[in-house]
């Protein structure tokens, strides 16, 4: 479900990390980046054509969840684009990497591994910011 509409990022997520996420556009639109927001309803690697079409037309993605690397559903729409031949300018894979969260506060979890609004916007603002100055995707 699109909750927000924009044409320059897709922020894709799911269940209460969706809450960062619209925090997050907000802050990129303070920045001149208007953003995307889906919500995913559907944890299955079926996404949607309406998703993949947005994510075509855009060519940036962020997903954000909090949940390992491995077996994330970034990974799963990062394989879906790839077969797709969907080409993006960049993807973001916004999560806690390969390890297991220390114990702690939720909120202080999330800016730990910059799964809070501001570090999935400076995640997503620095991308677009070495597209501009290389003028080429970034990795």
């Amino acid at each position: 479900a699109c909750l927000r509409e924009g044409t320059d990022i897709v922020l894709v997520s799911y269940g209460t990390m969706i809450n960062q996420t619209l925090e997050a556009a907000e802050i990129l639109n303070k920045n001149n980046v208007i953003s995307a927001v889906v919500k995913l309803n559907d944890l299955t690697a079926d996404f949607s054509a309406e998703l993949l079409q947005r994510i075509a037309d855009c060519g940036r993605v962020a997903v954000v969840e909090d949940v390992v690397h491995a077996g994330g559903m970034g990974q799963a729409l990062a394989e879906t684009l790839a077969r797709s031949g969907i080409a993006t300018r960049w993807i973001r894979l916004c999560n806690t990497g390969d390890t297991f969260a220390p114990q702690g506060a939720v909120s202080r979890i999330y800016e730990y591994y910059h799964l809070d609004g501001n570090g999935i916007a400076a995640t997503c603002l620095e991308a677009m910011q070495h597209e501009k100055e290389t003028g080429r995707p970034s990795v």
